[in-house]
């Protein structure tokens, strides 16, 4: 009997062994009909972990020779997320640093979050991270954490030490720190410099910026106890006088302190004077200093330079002065003689004493020079006009120290001698020069020289031209009325034509001598006063404003003046023919007025009042 298997074992239908993180496979069985059940056997791995499908190659044998090979997949397929953690608030009071929460995978197991948001903040206030949870196999969370920055702490208090100073003292601005903004300055509304003595209180606020501020008071104390610097004093000197300058020092809070004191400040008296002087800062410091005044004159007067005392005829030396530095003016003294009137030079010595014990000696010239010459008023050269003059001599003679002696020689004649006027007489015709000397006695002449000429006017020689009375003899002229010795005004010219009737003379001037004419009797003829002549008429007179001349034939080359009673002209009208006009005189003054026409035809006088 043969028995000889040949059939193999039915191939079994295995299933898909399955999971989502890791899946093992167990060994699956079929059916022989020999070998009855029969457990796959393999090579292959039967646990894996790694995402997607494997296969298992199950073997199959009866052990009779038949075996199957048969194919199992074994699938990993991870489909469920990671566990959402509950993430706490990071927190802080100044800066906060997140750490990278955790959590849990099926799979991954711990699954640490990731982001792209800042782990660290600083800011006040609340901040977000989101964190991603990812599990590696495709399937991942986002879970946010708050971040929360809040400072609830104040800065520290600081211990603030006192700000001291004797004059003045500044604070500055002091510092604490914060938790969160470290060091913190001090800020403060108040001075900070004081220099007024006593405690003052600063308060500061330090402020950490995130609400939180504490005020810290700080003292200022200014305490001047230094006395001011004790000056060195130099001796205030003088030889008269000295007044001391009010001395100053300086304070290391007052500055330039001004000495004060109830002592004098200025001494005329020999010596040496103390003066105490006080010096105060004014916050409750002060010092004494004593200096000295020291009077000491050792300086004599000055000597002056004393000009010469002077005279001619005498001198007499006023006592002079000079200055001294303490006594002022020094009037000299002397035991000699002032007064001199001996020609010559004397010497007087004065003496200078300034009262100090210091005194000089100035001598002084006293000269008596006589070196002015005698004086007098001289006559001059004397024209005499009547052929003599008598008594012609010196007058107010004199010199200065004693009447001259006066010599005087006439020209041809012997000399004299005299004091006084010297007068001396003349009855010569032609010139006679007379020289009068003087002498003083003291070396000092003079003299005047003086001519006496005697002069004649020529014959005076008068006729009548025309109407008109004209003088022959040469000089110049003035006509008077013979009625009473009246000047005519104006009438100056050699010919005179009188307006009335009457007795008319000329005086004629010869260098300096004069002499009168006879009077000649003048009567008017061919004219009517105020009336119609047989020449032409003049109306109305007295006349107011318009004079009316109307001529009885015509005249050529007419020329009218009119001259007041002072011989001034007062209008001169030029005409080339005149019959009748009427001149304007209405700008005249009230008065007596001498007009005159002249012309080809005649040259006519007209006595003209105006009212």
């Amino acid at each position: 009997m043969v028995i000889d298997d040949v059939t193999p074992p039915v191939t079994p239908t295995l299933t898909d062994v399955t999971g989502e993180c890791t899946a093992t496979a167990v060994a699956p069985t079929t059916t022989d009909a020999c070998a009855g059940t029969i457990t796959g056997t393999t090579t292959d791995a039967l646990t894996y972990s790694t995402q997607g499908t494997h296969v298992i190659t199950w073997t199959f044998d009866d052990g009779n020779g038949n075996s199957i090979n048969v194919p199992q997949n074994v699938v990993i397929d991870d489909v469920t997320p990671p566990v959402t953690p509950t993430l706490t608030d990071v927190t802080g009071e100044c800066t906060a640093t997140a750490v990278a929460p955790t959590t849990t995978d099926a799979c991954a197991g711990t699954i640490t979050g990731t982001t792209t948001d800042a782990l660290t903040y600083s800011t006040q206030g609340t901040h977000v991270i989101t964190w991603t949870f990812d599990d590696g196999n495709g399937n991942s969370i986002n879970v946010p954490q708050n971040v929360v920055i809040d400072d609830v702490t104040p800065p520290v208090t600081p211990t603030l030490t006192d700000v001291t100073g004797e004059c003045t003292a500044t604070a500055v601005a002091p510092t604490t720190t914060d938790a969160c903004a470290g060091t913190i300055t001090g800020t403060t509304t108040d001075a900070l410099t004081y220099s007024t003595q006593g405690t003052h209180v600063i308060t500061w606020t330090f402020n950490d910026g995130n609400g939180n501020s504490i005020n810290v008071p700080q003292n200022v104390v200014v305490d001047d106890v230094t006395p001011p610097v004790t000056p060195a004093l130099t001796d205030v000197t003088g030889e008269c006088t000295a007044t001391a300058v009010v001395p100053t020092t300086t304070d290391a809070c007052a500055g330039t302190i001004t000495g004060t004191t109830t002592d004098p400040v200025t001494y005329s008296t020999e010596g040496t004077h103390v003066i105490t002087w006080t010096f105060d800062d004014g916050n409750g410091n002060s010092i004494d200093v004593a200096q000295n005044v020291v009077i000491d004159d050792v300086t004599p007067p000055v000597a002056p330079t004393l000009a010469d005392v002077t005279g001619e005829c005498t001198a007499t030396a006023v006592a002079p002065t000079t200055t001294d530095a303490c006594a002022g003016t020094v009037t000299g003294t002397t035991t000699d003689a002032l007064t001199y009137s001996t020609q010559g030079t004397y010497v007087i010595t004065w003496t200078f004493d300034d009262g100090d014990g210091n005194s000089i000696d100035v001598a002084q010239n006293v000269v008596i020079n006589d070196v002015t010459a005698p004086t007098a008023t001289c006559p001059g050269n004397v024209v005499t006009c009547d052929g003599s003059v008598s008594s012609i001599g010196l007058t107010e003679v004199n010199d200065n120290c004693a009447l001259p002696t006066i010599t005087y020689e006439l020209t041809g004649a012997t000399t004299a001698t005299g004091t006084g006027d010297a007068s001396v007489e003349f009855f010569n015709p032609g010139e006679t020069t007379v020289t009068y000397s003087m002498d003083d006695g003291n070396g000092n002449s003079n003299q005047c020289v003086m001519t006496v000429i005697h002069q004649v006017v020529g014959e005076i020689i008068v006729s009548v031209v025309e109407d008109a009375l004209v003088v022959e003899t040469e000089g110049s002229y003035q006509w008077i009325n013979c009625a009473d010795n009246s000047i005519l005004a104006g009438q100056t010219e050699s010919s005179f034509t009188p307006v009335e009737n009457g007795d008319y003379a000329v005086i004629v001037t010869q260098g300096a001598c004069s002499d009168t004419s006879e009077c000649y009797s003048y009567t008017i003829s061919g004219i009517v006063k105020n009336g119609l002549n047989q020449n032409f008429e003049v109306y109305p007179i007295p006349v107011k404003d318009f004079l009316t001349i109307d001529m009885a034939i015509e005249n050529t080359n007419v020329t009218i003046t009119v001259v007041n009673m002072m011989g001034q002209t007062v209008v001169i009208t030029d005409m080339d023919k005149l019959v009748k006009t009427n001149l304007d005189v209405s700008r005249f003054d009230p008065g007596v007025y001498l007009m005159q026409i002249k012309s080809d035809q005649l040259n006519r006088f007209i006595r003209v009042v105006k009212d």
